[in-house]
């Protein structure tokens, strides 16, 4: 009946335009006549079992990992999958458009969906060797790691979801800015036929409602279940709720099976989150405390609910049905992030917190959160157990949740193999009236004593570079960036300065020496903060602090000729092979070498080592702009002149 209902008004709006009616004039439901419901052409069916997309679940860390797990509704393992095995079986010439494992990509193809024996992948890449870069679509085959193409976009088309539904596979696609389409969708519909073993498009019941939505400028999204990235389709939303939920100037509103579009008022302020047939759920950040509450937004009756108290970091994380799931971020007395994770039942309008999970120095997941998914009323999410990151499961359908391990395994956690990680925080108020203006947390590596006679040097010194940055001087009170304590009252979240560092990596390299990588986070306000990296190299042999200039012998004028000359070849490679995702601000190579040769020095700081030579990278902003992120110039050691 609805791909009756969605045709006829398809039909009306078309007669609308005709007759000269105003683009915006709403669609009279009274249209809808049963002469021109007969002239409704029937679709073809599907009677083969196999041609069937049934959606399966899926564990992966991230969408872009490359570990991938199939489990079914119990939780046990159907397969296991690895991108690095999927990409070796494709040929050398079409891997820049099958990315399924690029760790060399700036952004990765995402690990969109899962159904039948097949994973549906989405990218965007430069699939005509043009220098266009459009979205595609493919599916890879579990049992033969095939790949299978199944769209291609063009230059203004963005894939929004893909999702398994109903036996299909479905695209929804939306319209950039640039679009006279925009803020238009479509949608796209395809089933796998066994016959010719290929992907095939049949109709999709959608096209008139987008259109609808499209005239009356309404920025539509479908539900979602699992997680903020991965949307149900807009056809799965509307059959599930009756409607879809979309964005206008003036807040939410939603369009409904017979085209009929209602404004919900009081959401003009709104992030949407999540939404069933019943509810809404989204959050507002109060801008004069930077804080954000959770809402729940009753559909019956038009009328919201706080659901949280004001919170610094809060995060949705999915949904199943009417029940949601979030988390709270917030730290203990020593500075050690603590994750809360909470669900609401809409139906019964009950708060639960679940668990809590604190921070594991050394370890670089969120906790409790890694990987969160929710299934048939199991959460699933990645802990630590020994050196070993696994899969973990909860009944999350009870008052609390306890979990089990999978047996599925994540990775190895190098650095606990060496020895441990520990930590040292500090937080500083202002001494008139107490608002933190600065919170620091540092950790550092503790070396097992049986890998070097020099580890109790070796830890001193690492310990002692923590308690230096979490000790650091702050200006305070009324000279603090020249701030008051009212404005400290009236805003205390903008004028706390976070900065946290963390042990990502342990390595030995060139026989004797150990590298200690930490990644670092610095926060004072704006937009984002700003990503700080180091890298300490030790001679386990005698405990000693190593530098650049124990194998580098020239002068400081001869190694930036070299950095300088090594970050123009880099800037001609991406020239000539990849000109759409060029890092550097640079417009021609001369200039990139003068820039390079001023910011290089010998004492920058800016330098990690590897086994076989070393890398200078450039922070954001030097060389590039902040979502290049750090651009890193890799230097043989046999061309520094020491060995």
């Amino acid at each position: 009946m609805f791909k009756k209902i969605s045709t006829i008004i398809l039909i009306g709006l078309t007669i609308a335009t005709l007759t000269g009616c105003n683009k915006n004039a709403e669609v009279p439901a009274e249209s809808v006549t049963q002469d021109v419901a007969e002239s409704v052409s029937k679709e073809e069916t599907v009677s083969e079992e196999a041609n069937e997309l049934n959606e399966i679940f899926y564990l992966t860390q991230y969408d872009t990992a490359s570990l991938i797990y199939t489990i079914d509704a119990d939780g046990n393992l159907i397969d296991t999958v690895d991108r690095q095995e999927i990409s070796d079986n494709i040929p050398e010439s079409e891997r820049e458009i099958y990315r399924v494992f690029d760790e060399d990509s700036f952004s990765g193809c995402l690990l969109s969906s899962a159904g039948g024996r097949f994973l549906f992948f989405n990218d965007r890449v430069n699939t005509l060797g043009d220098g266009t870069y459009n979205y595609t679509v493919y599916a890879v085959g579990i049992d033969d790691h095939n790949i299978y193409p199944i769209w291609q976009g063009t230059s203004g088309e963005y894939v929004n979801s893909v999702d398994c539904y109903d036996g299909e596979l479905v695209i929804d696609i939306s319209y950039g800015y640039d679009s006279e389409k925009y803020p238009g969708m479509t949608e796209k519909s395809f089933i796998y036929d066994a016959e010719t073993n290929s992907f095939v498009e049949k109709e999709n019941d959608m096209e008139a409602i987008l259109e609808r939505a499209r005239i009356e400028k309404l920025n539509i999204f479908g539900s979602r279940f699992r997680g903020p990235y991965n949307p149900f389709s807009l056809k799965r939303t509307m059959d599930e709720c009756k409607f879809i939920i979309g964005t206008q100037d003036d807040g939410l509103s939603l369009i409904d099976e017979s085209g009929i579009i209602k404004k919900l008022p009081g959401t003009s302020d709104v992030y949407m989150a999540y939404y069933s047939p019943d509810v809404l759920l989204y959050s507002r950040i109060d801008m004069e405390d930077g804080t954000t509450k959770a809402f729940v937004y009753d559909l019956q009756s038009e009328t919201e609910k706080a659901i949280t108290g004001p919170a610094a970091s809060f995060s949705f994380l999915g949904r199943e049905d009417d029940t949601f799931y979030y988390y709270i971020q917030g730290k203990d007395q020593q500075g050690v992030t603590c994750n809360s994770i909470y669900r609401y039942d809409a139906v019964k309008d009950t708060n639960t917190l679940l668990y809590e999970k604190e921070n594991i120095p050394g370890v670089s997941i969120g906790p409790g959160v890694e990987g969160f998914k929710i299934y048939d009323g199991n959460i699933y999410m990645i802990d630590l157990e020994g050196s070993e990151l696994k899969w973990f499961r909860g009944d999350a359908t009870g008052d609390g949740i306890s979990f089990s391990d999978t047996g599925l395994k994540v990775s190895e956690v190098e650095i606990l193999k060496y020895g441990q990680v520990s930590y040292t925080a500090s937080t500083h108020a202002c001494p008139d009236c107490g608002t933190v203006l600065s919170d620091k947390y540092a950790e550092y590596f503790i070396l097992d004593s049986g890998l070097s006679g020099y580890a109790d040097k070796i830890n001193a010194y690492l310990k002692e570079q923590a308690e230096n940055i979490v000790n650091a001087d702050l200006e305070s009170g009324e000279d603090y960036y020249g701030t008051t304590c009212d404005e400290h009252s009236i805003h205390p979240a903008w004028y706390c300065i976070t900065d946290e560092w963390s042990v990502t990596d342990v390595s030995f390299i060139r026989d004797n020496c150990m590298t200690v990588q930490m990644a670092g986070y610095w926060y004072g306000g704006g937009a984002h903060g700003y990503p700080e990296r180091n890298q300490y190299l030790f001679d386990l042999t005698t405990g000693e602090v190593l530098t650049i200039r124990d194998f580098f012998e020239g002068t400081e004028e001869e190694f930036k000729a070299l950095i300088a000359a090594k970050t123009r070849e880099d800037y001609e490679h991406y020239l000539e092979s990849n000109p759409d995702e060029m890092p550097y601000f640079a417009s021609d190579e001369d200039t990139v070498y003068n820039d390079a040769y001023e910011y290089t020095s010998l004492d920058s700081g800016c330098i990690e080592f590897l086994q076989d030579g070393i890398i200078y990278y450039y922070p954001p902003y030097d060389m590039g702009p902040y979502a290049a992120g750090y651009i890193e110039i890799f230097v043989p050691y046999e061309e520094l002149g020491k060995k």
